[in-house]
Formats: C-alpha cells, sequence, structure tokens
C-alpha cells in the first residue's frame, strides 16, 4: 500500500548561491521543448530512489542569473529530495557552472500561485557561476529521495505514484522573489518524455552514488571557498578548515535536511587567512543521521553536507 503522509518540505537544503548580482535577459536553465529520458532507479525494498533526467538541452546562459525547478506532487513519490544535482552525462560528477539546489518558501509560494492546478509545488533556485551554461553541454539531473519502508509494494504502485508528478522550470528572479515567465515550461515527469525505464539497484549503487556526487560537490566547494571538513562521517569530533580572503563577519550552523537550526556553532568577525574550528558533535547534535554545516561569510552563504554517526 502506498504511504500518502505529507512530508515536510524541504526548507533550507545546501545554502550556496543565493548572492546578489546583476540580472541578465536570459531563458530558463532547461529548454521546455526538450524531449528528456527518464530512468528511475529503486531499491529492491523501495526505500531508496534516483530519477534520473537525461537527454537535456540547455539554454545558454550568463554568470549571476538564476533559474528556478519546481516538482509538483512528489509527495506520494517519495520524501523531501536529499538533494538535486546537474552531473556530466553517464557520470556521478556535479556540473561545474551550475550550483546545487536550495528550496525556499518564496519559490514554493510563486509557483502554487502561478500554476494552481498543480498541487503543492516545491521551489529550487539555482545560480548560474563561472562561465555559465552552454546548449552544447551534456548534462543530466539527478533527483535523490528516500521512501518510508513498506511505501510501495510493487513497481506498478511506484509508477502510479511517479505520474504524478509535474517538473518546471523557468528564470528566477530573486529581487522579486517569482519567475521571470522568460521561458517557463511545465511537464509531467512519468509522461512528456521520449522514454520512461526504472530499474531496480542494490543498495551498494545507491551509497556509491551519494558518496560519488556529495564529494564532487564538496570538492567543487573546497576549491570555491577553501574550505574543508573531516573526518566525514564522523563521530565526537569533526575539524573545519577555511580561509578568508578578507574580513568577514562569519557565522556557522548546523542544519537538519528539513533546515531546522540544530546547533548555533560560531558568529563574529573573523581576519582573513586560515581557521580552524573542532566542533563537539557529540554535545551539539542529539542523534546520528545526516547534516548540513552552513557557513555565511558576508552576504554569501553555503553549506557541505555530513553524516554523524554513533
Amino acid at each position: 500500500m502506498k504511504n500518502f503522509t505529507s512530508y515536510s518540505k524541504f526548507k533550507a537544503f545546501m545554502l550556496l548561491f543565493l548572492c546578489l548580482g546583476y540580472l541578465q535577459e536570459t531563458k530558463a536553465c532547461i529548454d521546455p521543448d526538450t524531449v528528456i529520458t527518464v530512468t528511475c532507479n529503486y531499491a529492491p525494498d523501495f526505500t531508496q530512489v534516483e530519477i534520473r533526467l537525461s537527454n537535456l538541452k540547455l539554454h545558454t546562459e550568463t554568470p549571476n542569473t538564476f533559474c528556478s525547478c519546481a516538482l509538483s506532487s512528489w509527495y506520494g513519490a517519495f520524501t523531501s529530495p536529499t538533494y538535486i544535482a546537474f552531473v556530466y552525462e553517464g557520470t556521478n560528477t556535479s556540473y561545474p557552472n551550475f550550483n546545487a539546489w536550495d528550496n525556499t518558501v518564496g519559490a514554493d509560494n510563486a509557483w502554487n500561485t502561478e500554476f494552481p492546478n498543480y498541487p503543492n509545488w516545491s521551489g529550487y533556485i539555482s545560480e548560474v557561476i563561472n562561465s555559465g551554461l552552454n546548449i552544447d553541454d551534456n548534462v543530466e539531473m539527478v533527483i535523490r529521495a528516500s521512501t518510508p519502508p513498506g511505501t510501495f509494494a510493487i513497481v506498478e504502485e511506484l509508477d502510479s505514484a511517479m505520474a504524478s508528478i509535474t517538473l518546471g522550470t523557468d528564470m528566477w528572479l530573486p529581487g522579486e522573489q517569482t519567475m521571470a515567465f522568460d521561458h517557463p515550461g511545465i511537464r509531467n515527469i512519468r509522461y512528456d518524455n521520449n522514454g520512461f525505464v526504472y530499474a531496480v539497484k542494490p543498495m551498494s549503487y545507491f551509497e556509491q552514488l551519494d558518496g560519488d556526487i556529495l564529494a564532487s560537490l564538496a570538492d567543487r566547494l573546497a576549491k570555491q571557498f577553501k574550505i574543508t571538513i573531516g573526518p566525514n562521517p564522523a563521530t565526537s569530533q569533526m575539524k573545519v578548515n577555511y580561509e578568508l580572503s578578507n574580513p568577514y563577519p562569519v557565522k556557522m550552523r548546523i542544519l537538519d535536511l528539513q533546515g531546522q537550526v540544530i546547533a548555533n556553532v560560531f558568529e563574529g568577525e573573523q581576519p582573513p587567512g586560515e581557521h580552524t574550528s573542532f566542533l563537539n558533535l557529540e554535545a551539539l547534535i542529539p542523534r546520528s543521521g545526516l547534516y548540513l554545516l552552513e557557513m555565511s561569510v558576508g552576504d554569501k552563504r553555503f553549506a557541505s553536507k555530513f553524516f554523524k554517526k554513533e
């Protein structure tokens, strides 16, 4: 039987990129006319789900522009996404010209207001970085999520739940907290594509997938902000190293994957140079699981995922 419990929305995931800049005329990150293909990989007990969208055609975009992707009616198929990432086609290597997604209340409200016929939107926002997007780049979107044990008994039930999910894309205006309607696209993730394949995968597949993508994202983060954390997973203590190019106000917090603040670690002005913090995880975090170490440096925010084990 399906579990139709309403899961809490994903409120503050991977806050890497909402830094303001001049917006430039552009199109949506994914061409809404693209004929995509979809692969849904799931664990034998249906607890782990990966949805991989392939054959994506990207609009050419310049850095410092923002895009919004949104999912409607996903709650019947899986829990709040653990992460949503762009990767090079056929790999688990994150695409360097697009930051990871962040879910915001503003995006939720905007999509629900503008497209009320597709209920329960969760809007995700990302900034174009580095050299921007190129229409010739071959990338895939990976939506990674979980389901409670026993949610699905047979593949037909999973297929029925997937058929309710809608994917939307458009340019985003962060100042107005709404879509630009420059090139909006709405599609059903199950039927508006060139093919849909289900495949059962062992748990080791998902462990490898998550390790590859999260390590790739962490490597990009380290190069961008000169920050390292370790060990990861961690038990009692975790070391955080980071480097500041100028004096900055710095704030460090630990969040759960629903965006709830678990611990305020540090807040204050710091001089340029290298800095090291040792976090007492036994005192800061009540139980084992996945968490986000969020840092605010000046007007920029970013986060790195880590696992706290017993």
